[in-house]
């Protein structure tokens, strides 16, 4: 027996750096195409990280706060729906994956090989998004799963990389990531997703517009060419609604849904309904909006920040900020050094934007802990992290920006 584990634990040692290495190269483009595969690579991911977490650096602060909202959710799960509460757990688990991706980053792996994969897989998925537009009932551009919301905010992401990628690196890849960046953004105007689109101006303008402010009028042009073209088009129209919300259904619904939301949480501001079925129940039983226009349930009410405490209460809420701050501290805290590679110049300028595109994202929809696109987000903002913060001289949270 001696004999047989030592064999195994030899094999295992010489094949569990490639087995993790390709892991990590299909990861973050299978998060843009399904939850369920995306969700079967993190928990390997997380199983690598396990192995050598006593001997290895940790986001800076990260852990702490994570735990909190753990037994917070715990706790929330009991008492706002006793008879599921188990079910109170399963989005939030995907924040841990900014820990384990910034593990793998910090450690010297190169983060170009999954960032190019990713930006290969957004090119093969036009015809896929196309043909979900123009043949399907759905009528938009979507991932295989998750739909248009996942996909729009993970191609939100991955655009705004993108772009700050061609504007700052002269390195190998640019051809690639420029096609890559034009399928993105094509996709991402195929999705109608509003707020994506919103945090990529966002995003853009604090980072890109003062290094090339040609692009400001170029943008213009592109959309006023797009609604001019086609102005009954359903894009031209939801473009429109942001500024005329009588236009579509969907403009008129967020703020009832906010308002119906900030009722429950009103109702129970301590911990919250726990679960998305105890949300749904409470909703249709008395939140829902007189003047709602839509009769159907929704899984959330279109906002991170009021879905976070109506989950799990105002607690709930202010530990999710808390993460999100350590995040945004270490964010601040790291800079690339002057001899890093293009894609790590790049994580120290796209960092922010990317951030703050998400939190305005997050606005219209419930990124934080929802499909898709949180596992997206975690997962960039700890690669990105770890690929800058490799030398004490530049790492997290021990340098003053």
């Amino acid at each position: 027996m001696k004999l047989v584990r030592s064999r195994i634990l030899e094999y295992w040692k010489a094949h569990a750096g490639p087995v993790e290495a390709f892991c990590w190269l299909v990861f973050p483009a299978t998060n843009l195409l399904s939850i369920s595969a995306g969700e079967v690579f993190a928990v390997v991911l997380f199983m690598f990280w396990l192995s050598r977490a006593r001997h290895s650096r940790h986001l800076p602060g990260a852990i702490l706060p994570f735990i909190i909202l753990m037994a917070w959710t715990l706790v929330s799960g009991i008492i706002g729906d006793p008879g599921r509460w188990t079910d109170a757990f399963g989005k939030w688990p995907v924040l841990f994956m900014a820990v384990v991706a910034w593990e793998w980053a910090a450690s010297g792996r190169d983060i170009a090989r999954p960032l190019m994969a990713l930006f290969i897989t957004a090119i093969a998925l036009v015809p896929y998004e196309i043909w979900s537009m123009v043949a399907t009932e759905y009528a938009r551009a979507r991932a295989f799963s998750g739909g248009a919301p996942n996909l729009g905010s993970n191609l939100m992401m991955a655009s705004v990389f993108g772009a700050i990628f061609l504007i700052v690196s002269r390195g190998k890849g640019r051809k690639l990531v420029a096609v890559g960046l034009v399928a993105c953004l094509a996709g991402l105007v195929l999705s109608y997703n509003r707020s994506a689109l919103l945090g990529v101006l966002v995003a853009l303008t604090l980072a890109v517009v003062p290094m090339r402010p040609v692009l400001v009028p170029a943008a213009l042009a592109a959309v006023t060419f797009l609604a001019a073209v086609a102005p009954e088009s359903h894009f031209a129209l939801r473009f429109r609604s942001v500024f005329k919300p009588d236009i579509q259904p969907t403009s008129r619904e967020r703020p009832r849904l906010w308002a119906s939301g900030l009722r429950m949480v009103r109702d129970r501001p301590l911990a919250g309904f726990a679960t998305r079925d105890k949300f749904q129940e409470q909703f249709n039983a008395g939140y829902r909006s007189p003047y709602s226009e839509d009769k159907g349930t929704p899984g959330h009410v279109h906002n991170s920040y009021i879905q976070s405490a109506v989950l799990h209460g105002i607690p709930g809420l202010g530990l999710v900020l808390w993460f999100l701050a350590v995040l945004w501290r270490n964010i601040r805290h790291s800079a690339a050094g002057e001899r890093d590679g293009p894609w790590e110049k790049t994580a120290a300028v796209a960092l922010a934007p990317l951030f703050i595109a998400v939190l305005v994202n997050s606005f219209f929809d419930f990124v934080f802990a929802d499909g898709q696109r949180a596992m997206m987000f975690y997962t960039l903002t700890g690669l990105l992290l770890g690929s800058i913060s490799r030398r004490p001289r530049i790492s997290p949270a021990k340098k003053r920006g």
